[in-house]
């Protein structure tokens, strides 16, 4: 997860903060179906209700929490 936040720095300081936000927010919108999908058939697996068992297991940040640390900085 932290080399995927590092690249993102890396993508925001060659093509600007702004940029990769809004390329990170094209991504999201590409996926929306699949994102509901995967809430409603893992929401038995839910730890608490801001972190679920896909959260824990996943190698990349969530592209929510990406953009968040690109909006930070």
């Amino acid at each position: 997860r932290y080399r995927e936040y590092r690249a993102d720095l890396g993508g925001a300081n060659l093509a600007g903060k702004n940029k990769m936000i809004n390329a990170l927010k094209r991504l999201q919108s590409s996926y929306p179906l699949l994102a509901q999908t995967q809430s409603n058939n893992y929401s038995s697996m839910q730890i608490s209700s801001k972190i679920n068992f896909l959260e824990l297991i996943s190698t990349h940040p969530t592209l929510e929490k990406r953009i968040l640390a690109l909006q930070k900085m």
